[in-house]
């Protein structure tokens, strides 16, 4: 039962596509028992018919779940994640749960967590779904992450750095420059570039396949 408008719904969800407002889980006090119809403090058995509600039950996020998710409640994120305590840790300074193969990878980040997923626009704090922390340290979920690559983006969405290691890639881009020879009134001419990776200036000779940085050897250039 919402507080907020007085309002029983199945879940959060379903209130939030139909009202002009979001509810806050954590203040809901009474629920409604599906079967028997018994208005009731929040638990975990209905207090009348004694059924259960849910395989997965969390007091603290009023959270009912019968989906088997490997659930667990995490409190310095204030909430449910899924996939399975024994496969996160939880940083401070991140303020979120992280996969345990990023514990001694990635750079922290106050709140890293606390803004939307360049891509999906979702709420990464309060995402079920894992995410990455490119170089640039713009958290973005792993799927969307994939999906980018799966296009030929390789850059931040937000800052255009390269978000994986692109030096084998720029080994292929060598090659294609190398042998591909630019027309006779192009040859001398120069431009200046702006490396997107390393964030210097240089000028370089033009070339339609790309402009490579000569500091960092990146094409993620722009002119």
């Amino acid at each position: 039962m919402a507080p907020c408008c007085n309002k029983v719904y199945v879940c959060r969800v379903c209130h939030d596509d139909v009202e002009d407002h979001t509810l806050d889980r954590t203040t809901v006090e009474k629920i409604v028992c599906n079967k028997c119809s018994t208005k009731q403090p929040v638990s975990d058995r209905c207090s009348n018919c004694d059924i259960k509600f849910a395989q997965y039950f969390c007091a603290k996020c009023r959270l009912y779940d019968s989906n088997d998710l490997k659930q667990f409640h995490c409190d310095g994120c204030r909430l449910c994640r899924v996939g399975g305590r024994e496969n996160y840790f939880h940083c401070e300074k991140c303020d979120v749960c992280l996969l345990l193969s990023m514990k001694d990878t990635h750079e922290c980040l106050e709140k890293i967590s606390h803004n939307e997923c360049p891509v999906c626009l979702q709420n990464l704090h309060t995402s079920r779904k894992p995410s990455r922390i490119p170089k640039c340290r713009h958290m973005i979920h792993e799927e969307c992450f994939k999906k980018l690559f799966q296009y030929g983006h390789f850059a931040c969405p937000i800052c255009g750095t390269s978000m994986t290691n692109m030096s084998q890639i720029w080994k292929m881009k060598d090659e294609e420059v190398k042998h591909t020879e630019m027309p006779q009134d192009y040859k001398e001419i120069k431009t200046n570039i702006l490396c997107r990776d390393c964030h210097k200036q240089n000028v370089v000779d033009l070339h339609f396949l790309g402009l490579k940085c000569p500091d960092c050897g990146s094409y993620n250039t722009c002119q």
